[in-house]
């Protein structure tokens, strides 16, 4: 596990480990097999190919987390922390999600 910083941000190298943990606390947390945990504690984008963006505030109601439940055996592929403050984390299935600076 590592990253590498660029005009862009910071990129998380990628892995084919599965994620194998997904944790609903106040925040949605995303446990990858190499130990790498991504936190997030504001509202997120779940993007899906051919259905309509979702938003997800993981301190909003506990029902509208259960969208999030389709990554917990997808592959991490991709990440980006860019240095606008914008979270875009890719996966396997040609999910995403993206967490906005301004969200809160």
């Amino acid at each position: 596990m590592s990253a590498f910083k660029d005009e862009h941000g910071w990129h998380l190298e990628t892995a084919t480990d599965s994620t194998i943990l997904l944790i609903f606390d106040f925040a949605v947390s995303l446990r990858r097999g190499d130990g790498l945990l991504i936190r997030i504690e504001e509202p997120l984008v779940l993007r899906t190919p051919g259905c309509s963006d979702v938003l997800i505030d993981p301190e909003g109601d506990v029902n509208a987390l259960a969208p999030l439940l389709r990554l917990i055996r997808d592959e991490l592929t991709g990440g980006l922390a860019r240095s606008d403050g914008v979270l875009e984390l890719t996966f396997s299935s040609g999910d995403s999600i993206t967490v906005d600076s301004c969200s809160a």
